[in-house]
């Protein structure tokens, strides 16, 4: 499965971005969109998926219709064809640096797998980081 993802800024000041997720070759049986609840190394439930102010999908000039599942997932008709999830999400102020992350991928599928190695591998490149920090004696 080929996933496409763009970020820009809507309304810098608002603290509004634009967020687009492309599925190339969406799941015949309607595609399933998710949000975490919550970031690896946290345990507190973030919600990410009550800051997107608007959400609408589109396959070529066509409106798809979404269907929420739940608190953070969403499954859009089945489609021909490329489909692409569009929403507007707030950056939350209070919380400087926190990333918005969106997921895609079936359970038990290759494209879930690799974003586990992913996972693991950004994992253990900040492990590294803060030992050399340690090592180096710069850490607050």
């Amino acid at each position: 499965m080929t996933v496409g993802y763009a970020i820009r800024p809507a309304e810098p000041g608002a603290h509004l971005f634009h967020i687009t997720v492309t599925v190339k070759a969406p799941d015949p049986e309607g595609q399933r969109f998710m949000l975490p609840a919550w970031i690896p190394g946290s345990y507190m439930i973030r919600e990410f998926a009550r800051h997107i102010v608007r959400i609408s999908a589109l396959s070529g000039a066509r409106k798809v219709d979404l269907q929420k599942l739940d608190k953070h997932t969403w499954r859009a008709e089945p489609v021909d064809g490329e489909l692409t999830l569009a929403y507007e999400v707030l950056e939350l102020p209070a919380d400087p640096g926190l990333a918005i992350v969106t997921y895609s991928a079936e359970p038990g599928s290759v494209s879930e797998a690799r974003m586990e190695d992913l996972r693991r591998w950004s994992e253990t490149r900040t492990r590294l980081s803060a030992a050399a920090e340690i090592a180096a004696g710069t850490t607050v």
